[in-house]
């Protein structure tokens, strides 16, 4: 251990610097840490009360040198500790306390070899008028455990509990309350590791002065507002130097921005002074302008209006709050925009198969955008089959809608050839099958011979059949046929027929 009086560097930063070397062998290296604790500069003894023998330890880190103080000259020990046997009256023994690296400088240590007991004592001290107390504890030595011994040598523990649910070890704490109120503060002293133990007990009153204002911190031309105190003993109310009122309310009509000043004094003499600051507002009028597309609500600026079903412009008033909370006429001038004309028209039959493609066209031609359903971004589009088309116009920032269906309603026909030939090798006519599959949904077909034998069938309109029975094809053999058809309209349909085989 080493010991330094560091108590001339209070309130400084105090750097500490240590220097390890590794040792000769390479295999071994140094390292140091340190743990740094105060001590207090007194005497520590193992036992106390009445005690025939007793062990004096002096604190940690130094050299030392015992002895009594009657004989300074004879030196007992160069112990941390020593241990005297039969020790009474009051004897005092020393201790001359140097520093390893300077014996020359230190300090003395001094402790009466008597009877020990622990008087406790403090007188809590408040830092002016807040709620932080300095606890000054001068708790002392006795040999009877009521007289002080008066040679200023203190105790060595300290147990304090504050009343506010907090304690502390510290010898001589400062404490701060949560608030005003009444606490027991009690400190519990001791000698030898606490063998020996004595309480005192301090009832601190902390006043309650918390002074509040509350009220409006803005005041619009021509209002009367009210300022209210609370949480204080005494109120005097100021405003530039001039006492207005000593009441806990103040009524004020404020010309212009000012500040109040509300005063209290608790009976403890503390004085606690809070302001409050109010600003005078005038009153305005506005004029707003602003545009909406047709249908649309109007919610902004204070205003509540219902969807606008009449396209032009209209100048609505309402009176609301301005940035200042006082009353101000707001004037809109509102202009309700038309919504482009999408209209394209009723649902309608067509036959694609016979006519072709159908157009569709917005009827608005100067809109900013289109948007249809197909991902055309034109004013007409032309399409190729039925279904619902919808297209999405916006001029002038206003956006409208609309949609038309379109019902493909070509009649399910289909022609069919009477004859096939497959062996004359010119790839015509070369197998029987439907010239077109659209719109079936189910098919069903059976060949019978002349003698009504089943000879072929399948359930795939895309068959084709080249006339031949188990791989061998018959020429200028006759077929009767029968196909079943159901088409996505829901339509059944039954094709009958011959077929030559040529």
């Amino acid at each position: 251990y080493v010991g330094f009086d560091v108590s001339a560097y209070h309130g400084q930063t105090v750097r500490v610097r240590m220097t390890t070397y590794d040792c000769n062998q390479a295999g071994h290296f140094g390292y140091a840490y340190f743990t740094l604790n105060c001590k207090r500069r007194v005497i520590i003894a193992e036992s106390c009360g009445e005690m025939l023998s007793n062990t004096y330890t002096a604190p940690a880190g130094f050299n030392y040198a015992w002895y009594y103080e009657m004989n300074p000259s004879q030196i007992i020990s160069h112990d941390q500790s020593v241990t005297i046997t039969g020790a009474t009256g009051s004897s005092v023994l020393c201790c001359h306390v140097s520093f390893t690296e300077n014996p020359s400088c230190g300090f003395e240590l001094r402790t009466t070899m008597t009877a020990r007991y622990p008087l406790a004592r403090f007188a809590p001290q408040r830092d002016s008028c807040t709620w932080s107390f300095a606890m000054n504890n001068t708790s002392t030595i006795t040999s009877d455990g009521v007289t002080p011994l008066g040679n200023g040598e203190v105790c060595e523990t300290a147990h304090w509990d504050f009343g506010d649910g907090t304690t502390s070890d510290e010898y001589n704490p400062t404490h701060e309350f949560p608030g005003p109120g009444v606490y027991t503060v009690r400190l519990i002293s001791g000698l030898a590791h606490d063998q020996c133990q004595d309480t005192a007990y301090y009832t601190v009153d902390i006043l309650s002065n918390n002074p509040n204002i509350t009220g409006p911190t803005d005041a619009c031309q021509h209002q009367m507002i009210t300022l209210h105190g609370s949480g204080g003993s005494t109120y005097e109310w100021y405003s530039n130097g001039q006492l207005l009122s000593t009441n806990s309310s103040l009524v004020i009509d404020p010309e212009e921005t000012a500040t109040y000043t509300l005063h209290s004094f608790a009976a403890d003499g503390c004085e606690v002074t809070v302001s409050h600051d109010v600003t005078v507002r005038p009153t305005s009028e506005s004029a707003l302008t602003d545009e909406i597309c047709y249908g649309e609500s109007y919610n902004r600026n204070g205003f509540t209006l219902g969807p606008q079903l009449n396209a032009g412009t209209f100048t609505p008033q309402i009176v609301l709050p301005n940035q200042y909370g006082c009353d101000s006429t707001v004037t809109l001038t509102l202009t309700v925009k038309p919504l482009p004309n999408t209209s394209l028209g009723r649902a309608f039959n067509h036959c694609f198969e016979d006519f072709g493609d159908a157009v569709l066209q917005v009827p608005e031609s100067d809109c900013s955008s289109y948007h249809w359903s197909t991902g055309a971004t034109t004013q007409f589009i032309s399409v190729s089959e039925g279904g619902t088309y919808s297209v999405t116009a916006t001029k002038d920032g206003c956006e409208n809608s609309g949609e038309i269906t379109i019902y493909d309603v070509c009649p399910f026909n289909i022609y069919l050839p009477n004859c096939i030939t497959p062996t004359n090798v010119d790839g015509i006519n070369d197998v029987f099958c439907l010239p077109t599959v659209k719109d079936i949904v189910e098919f069903h077909i059976y060949i019978f011979d002349r003698w009504g034998k089943l000879v072929y069938t399948s359930d795939d309109p895309h068959f084709q059949w080249d006339g031949s029975i188990n791989g061998k094809i018959r020429s200028n053999a006759v077929y009767n046929y029968r196909i079943d058809i159901l088409t996505s309209g829901a339509e059944k349909r039954l094709l009958k027929g011959t077929l030559t085989v040529l």
